[in-house]
């Protein structure tokens, strides 16, 4: 838990995009510690409520990724599932090994549905993430 002069919560915008087809909402919180590193959870929707993608980022104190836990709630699938993606980097922020499981959405139970993939985003630096200059230049 954090609180009191280690809590911050900054809300910035940087752009908003409107697309014919498309409505995309995105949120970024930012934990640093700079003698553990920086811990980045993204929130990415649909106002349509079609699909969730939920990532968290672990920069390690150079600002390199390490892991990303990545979970996205779809019903562009056969059933209504819960995907959940790790990916463990070296220390260059190349992949070195990756995880899918598939989940009946709010349950425990797997599942071997098919369903509309999504490519996990990230950058290798945390000076790369999209909201970075944003949030360093507020």
């Amino acid at each position: 838990m954090f609180g009191g002069e280690h809590y911050r919560n900054d809300e910035w915008c940087s752009s908003e995009t409107y697309d014919e087809d498309k409505l995309l909402c995105q949120i970024a919180s930012v934990i640093e510690d700079i003698n553990l590193g920086t811990y980045v959870h993204y929130d990415n929707y649909s106002i349509s409520g079609d699909w969730l993608i939920s990532s968290d980022y672990y920069f390690n104190k150079d600002n390199k990724l390490y892991f990303v836990f990545w979970r996205m709630n779809t019903y562009q699938a056969e059933e209504t599932l819960t995907v959940e993606k790790r990916l463990y980097f070296n220390f260059d922020g190349e992949p070195i090994r990756t995880f899918q499981t598939k989940y009946k959405m709010n349950t425990i139970s797997k599942s071997n549905a098919s369903f509309a993939d999504q490519n996990v985003e990230y950058e290798s630096r945390l000076n790369r993430m999209g909201f970075y200059n944003t949030w360093k230049n507020k």
